[in-house]
């Protein structure tokens, strides 16, 4: 009995002992660079939205009804917004104060998402138990804590609503499977499912794309309802989860009742209330005991939920429709690179080389549930691998869409056709009881399933696709040991602890040795005790692993090989490998920054113009501007697409400053401030925007190519000098041997080099052309041509040159600033005022200024601001 204890005992040690190891692996990840930040900035755009707003809730203790500091003038109706996330930042503020009255509350928000996520992590390793057991847990947890897929939105100064949402959603998660393993205990189950809905409508005020996974319960419950193994208890938890969920959000934001035909109100409230309705229908009529009557009120319930569903609320067109292109194919998923298709590579770079183990787990999952089923689950699991193979390759840019479409259109209607024949195919045969563990097993495989789904249409839904993807990961490891043990439930807790413990400690070296280099110890010396710890420590663990065989008679060889295998592989896979492979835990993981021109040129609005100007920019920098400078905006991330695309045709693609001036007064605009990255990278964005009326406005960016034989001759005769006009030309092809582009050539050894032949496309052409540099710095750091704009190029275009970077001879271009634009581009108000230096009576320019550092002078640098004059 003691020795029973003391064992518990243990197990209870070391499991707390591991989470404690994950939670620190998982918070190190994530603030490794905070210091970037300096306790001040935030990464990424939206989250300088939820600091400013939660800034707002701290001093006036709510928000205000109407926010105009953005879309100005009009405002935005904040009632109509999901801004839970702004109040979860201002109360951690709050209470974190109470204890350390002196941490402002910009460290705050940049130390918030790794809050959440420490909590996401005491949620997803119980319900992982309440999925399987403790030995899937302990390794889920540890791969979960640093996988490249969950640290890219939930690293510190990433104060945006992914960590928050995620961590609604696994809540909810995790009430609702506990409310399924409490069928058996009187009435708890309801108060669960109560928890796990009152989550789901935090999720819906933090994120209004909720009704994605709104689907996912919905869509369990469907299949449960049409394999008829749906009883009232079931229903009840049902109701129990939506009832407060739909409640919370038509009652605490206006952004779900203001309009039920969008989306989003569709899929968090239309679709539960419908299945709702129609759950409880198929519950009266299962209690009829008249058989050919209970029959035909099944058809009359499911003919009248297809009408309503494919004519009166969503046409089988849009479904095929949102099915193959689930963000859409419009302007906003073309300009917006979060909401863009991920390709092959992407996946891959989020869980690495752990890839393969979630397509194994999934495989592994459906023939386990179709077979319960007693479906024909070869068949199913056949098409789904095929399914999968089709979902993934269907995303890949070198392939032919409209067939790729097809192919995985297709399979997926033969995985679903399968299903559906194998499961009325026997039909008449009489089923068993469906066990609560198959149950949540199907609960696992719509969510990860839908997910996948979702995560094919755009990289934004990449996120909840991580936990069922590691939990699917962890199950197709665990049953290959399973296997290799014997299925010894006590061998095989021990088994994955030691295996948690390795992959943790091989991670940590990482973090060791930054311990040891701050407390001032040698680098050499740092590097040289992580290694050789972890290295003690992985062969200790792998050394009791192999003791667990010890008294196993059968095909201990062949058991401890396996267990040998397996744990190399994952210390492999996410601790990596010296030399070889990378570490997960030393990925550099922080987003984007402000840069230090662009935190000055703010910080300049804020101190140098009236507290209530209004600075006209392009959306990217909206939320910065008004949370570093505190100024309106007109435009920022929260995709008002309508003024995204005004912005950019009246303004930036202005012809006459009158064109632009008709706007600006209108949003009562009183500064207008350009990078050089909105004009002429961003113009394609601008460009995209363009409405199909202004389509002569769309403006061709074509990169000029350095000729490899460049000339360094200084004496070049006077008529070829600047950027003439050579007569040949021909034709385009990608076979060309003009594929490798290099810097300009410029010897320290010859610094009279002053010319270059190069080579720009027009017309799909190439043309060779000869330009002179008229400055060149010591350093060397940027070549200035001397023309910034031939007017005439063959009759078809002009040509703008910016900082052209400088390097060393030889290197490889990395990026280009010598630009070829049409004649459209080089008319524009944003190339005229930027890089042709010109002045209006309307717009004079204001920043830089001698005072700040720039030179009005030079046409180049980075941030420019005018001061509008009407």
């Amino acid at each position: 009995m003691n020795s029973m204890m003391s064992n518990k005992k243990w197990k209870l040690i070391a499991t707390a002992g591991i989470l404690t190891l994950s939670i620190i692996a998982a918070i190190f990840v994530r603030v490794k660079e905070a210091s970037q930040l300096q306790d001040k900035y935030l990464s990424g755009y939206d989250s300088y939205f939820y600091y400013r707003q939660a800034k707002t809730i701290v001093a006036d203790g709510h928000l205000p009804d109407r926010d105009y500091m953005q879309h100005y003038p009009d405002g935005v109706n904040l009632r109509g917004r999901a801004n839970l996330n702004c109040y979860a930042i201002a109360y951690l503020y709050k209470s974190i104060r109470i204890f350390a009255p002196k941490i402002s509350i910009e460290r705050v928000a940049i130390y918030y998402p790794v809050v959440c996520f420490t909590l996401i992590l005491i949620v997803f390793f119980g319900l992982t138990n309440h999925l399987f057991d403790r030995s899937i847990s302990l390794i889920a947890v540890t791969i979960l804590a640093t996988i490249p897929a969950a640290v890219s939105r939930t690293f510190a100064g990433w104060a945006d609503r992914d960590a928050l949402s995620l961590l609604t959603w696994l809540v909810c998660i995790y009430f609702y499977v506990a409310a399924y393993r409490a069928l058996s205990q009187d009435k708890r189950y309801l108060l669960l499912a109560l928890l796990s809905g009152i989550s789901m409508g935090a999720l819906g005020l933090t994120w209004p794309g909720v009704g994605l996974l709104s689907i996912i319960i919905v869509g369990f419950n469907t299949v449960k309802l049409i394999t008829q193994s749906y009883d009232q208890k079931k229903f009840y938890i049902y109701l129990c989860w939506y009832i407060p969920s739909v409640l919370m959000m038509l009652s605490f934001t206006e952004r779900y009742s203001s309009n039920l035909y969008h989306s989003y109100a569709l899929a968090a409230i239309a679709l539960p209330t419908i299945f709702a309705i129609v759950a409880g229908l198929g519950i009266l009529i299962r209690q009829i005991n008249v058989q050919w009557l209970r029959r035909l009120l099944w058809g009359v319930l499911f003919a009248s939920l297809a009408i309503l569903l494919f004519v009166g609320l969503v046409p089988p067109q849009q479904i095929i429709d949102t099915f193959l292109h689930p963000a859409g194919t419009g302007i906003f998923k073309a300009t917006v690179g979060e909401f863009q298709t991920p390709q092959l590579s992407d996946w891959l770079a989020r869980y690495r080389l752990f890839f393969i183990f979630p397509l194994l787990g999934l495989l592994l999952v459906t023939y386990a549930v179709t077979k319960t089923y007693h479906m024909h689950a070869k068949a199913v699991t056949g098409l789904l691998a095929i399914t999968v193979a089709a979902t993934i390759l269907s995303a890949l840019p070198d392939t032919r869409q409209r067939l790729m479409e097809i192919v995985y259109f297709g399979s997926v209607i033969l995985f679903i056709g399968a299903i559906g024949v194998s499961y009325f195919w026997d039909g008449f045969n009489k089923r068993g009881h469906i066990s609560t563990r198959t149950d949540l097993l199907l609960l696992l495989l719509v969510w990860a399933l839908l997910a996948l789904f979702y995560s094919r249409g755009a990289i934004r839904f990449a996120l909840f696709l991580v936990p069922p993807a590691v939990i699917l990961g962890v199950y197709a490891i665990m049953l290959v040991l399973k296997r290799a043990a014997s299925y010894d439930e006590k061998r095989i807790s021990n088994l994955a602890m030691l295996m948690s413990f390795m992959v943790l400690i091989w991670q940590l070296r990482a973090p060791c040795r930054e311990f040891l280099l701050n407390i001032g110890l040698d680098s050499t010396v740092s590097s040289l005790v992580c290694i050789n710890l972890a290295v003690v420590g992985v062969i200790f663990g792998l050394l009791q692993g192999i003791r667990e065989f010890s008294g196993e008679k059968k095909s201990p060889a062949a058991a401890k090989t396996t267990w040998l295998a397996l744990s190399i592989a994952m210390c492999i896979i996410a601790g990596g490998f010296p030399r070889f492979t990378s570490n997960w835990i030393s990925l550099n993981v922080m987003g984007d920054l402000p840069t230090p021109d662009e935190i000055k040129a703010f910080k300049w609005l804020k101190t140098n113009t009236p507290p209530k100007s209004v600075v006209a920019a392009w959306w990217d920098y909206g939320s910065r501007i008004g949370a570093i400078a505190e100024r309106a905006t007109i435009v920022d991330q929260q995709h008002n697409m309508q003024w995204i695309h005004l912005m950019a045709r009246e303004v930036f693609c202005a012809e006459i400053p009158e064109e632009a001036l008709k706007f600006l007064k209108s949003h009562k605009a009183t500064h207008l401030m350009i990078q050089p990255v909105d004009a002429f990278i961003r113009l394609e964005d601008m460009s995209a925007v363009a409405s199909t009326p202004d389509i002569d406005r769309n403006i061709l960016i074509e990169p000029f190519r350095i000729h490899k034989q460049a000339s360094n001759s200084s004496d070049l005769s006077q008529e070829k000098s600047v950027m003439q006009i050579s007569p040949q030309a021909f034709e385009y092809s990608d076979s060309l041997e003009y594929t490798t582009e290099r810097y300009l050539p410029c010897f320290q050894e010859n610094p009279s080099a002053k010319h270059a032949d190069i080579e720009y496309k027009s017309d799909g052409s190439f043309h060779k052309a000869v330009v002179r540099i008229d400055d060149m710095s010591i350093s060397p750091a940027h070549v200035i041509f001397d023309d910034k704009k031939q007017e005439i190029f063959d009759g078809s275009g002009g040509l703008v040159v910016t900082n052209v970077d400088v390097h060393y001879p030889y290197q490889i271009l990395e990026s280009k600033h010598a630009v070829y634009f049409d004649e459209k581009a080089c008319s524009q108000l944003a190339f005229k005022l930027y890089f042709l230096g010109s002045q209006t009576d309307h717009f004079k320019q204001v920043y830089p200024t001698q005072e700040t550092g720039g030179n009005d002078s030079s046409p180049f640098n980075d941030i420019k601001i005018w001061q509008i004059n009407y």
